[in-house]
Parts: structure tokens; sequence; C-alpha cells
């Protein structure tokens, strides 16, 4: 397997009530949808394809996932924390 849009099933739109307008046209199903990785059209003379606002968008994306992790274990770790305090006598 290449990773590729093409390992990937099909994405097929159902309506779920019949005053839906069905997608494609027919009234059975839907129309099948793939993902198309295109190739990038920024790529430099010298071959560099790397997009800065693309690769900000990105860090941006792995820092809120970090920040919503750690903060995650960080109340996890004060509710174990407050059920191995001993009883307030």
């Amino acid at each position: 397997m290449n990773g590729g849009a093409d390992d990937r099933p099909a994405t097929r739109l159902r309506t779920s009530s019949a005053g839906h307008i069905p997608s494609g046209g027919n009234a059975g199903g839907g129309t099948e949808w793939r993902v198309q990785n295109s190739p990038d059209s920024e790529t430099t003379i010298n071959g560099n394809s790397v997009v800065l606002e693309e690769q900000m968008v990105r860090g941006q994306e792995n820092r809120m996932r970090y920040e919503t992790a750690l903060t995650l274990y960080q109340k996890n770790l004060g509710l174990i924390r407050m059920a191995i305090k001993p009883p307030a006598r």
C-alpha cells in the first residue's frame, strides 16, 4: 500500500428523509465521492514545494492537540491526587 487516496473506501451520501434532495440525481443512493490528492502548484524552480501557510496551519493544529492532551493529563493527575489524599478530620 502506498497510503494514497485510492486505498480508502468510497464515501456515499445518503438521505435520511424522503424530502431531502438526493445527491447525484438518483433517489436510491448517492454519488460516490473519493479523496483526490493533487500535487501542489507552488513548486519553485529549485524543486521546493513547501507551502509556509500550510505548515503554519499544521503547526497550530499540532499545538492545539498537544495542549488538549496536556490539559487532560493534568486534570487526570489532579483527580488521582484528590483520590489518594487522606480524608480531612
